[in-house]
């Protein structure tokens, strides 16, 4: 067990280092940045809010009501699995990496709390909105990938934290 743990902790650091040191271009990195940041609590918190106000002014009571429950299981699981495994950030523990962010005030990277707010918000879109559900799909990948590249996450942080509302939401859909 060991011996797997070691492998997917190498193939980890390794893919941070490679999206975050060799693919890092002074120009990318602020886009990148900005694009990370529609998941963090503010703007995260706008968008939930717009998605309720959409949802509830337009008589969708029940995703309403499904929305705000999927939402908050999220949380809440991803919240306890942070404190539970305590990992610490790819910019923190490993020396070559690139980053040039303010520190967040969250120093738990497994699993990925943006990634996960994202793929909640892409899956109900998806509910209201199925013929662009592919569309939504992508901005969870995009997030989680923004989120290694920037150094905030080793890759099965950002799997995890996509997987866990992929599986809540069999509760929820």
């Amino acid at each position: 067990m060991s011996s797997l743990k070691s492998m997917v902790v190498r193939h980890d650091e390794a893919l941070v280092k490679a999206l975050n040191i060799r693919f890092n271009h002074k120009g990318l990195y602020p886009w990148v940045n900005r694009l990370t940041m529609t998941m963090d609590p503010l703007p995260g918190l706008v968008i939930t809010a717009a998605l309720l106000i959409y949802l509830f002014t337009s008589k969708n009571w029940d995703t309403g009501y499904r929305f705000i429950g999927f939402y908050f299981a999220t949380e809440v699981l991803i919240q306890s699995l942070k404190v539970f495994f305590n990992r610490s950030r790819p910019f923190q523990a490993l020396e070559q990496v690139i980053f040039n962010l303010p520190i967040p005030r969250d120093p738990h990277s497994f699993p990925s709390g943006h990634t996960a707010s994202a793929v909640v918000i892409a899956l109900v879109l998806g509910w209201l909105f199925p013929a662009f559900r592919m569309v939504f799909y992508l901005y969870p990948v995009f997030i989680g990938l923004s989120r290694i590249y920037l150094g905030y996450h080793y890759p099965t942080d950002v799997l995890a934290g996509g997987a866990i509302p992929i599986l809540l939401s069999v509760f929820f859909s």
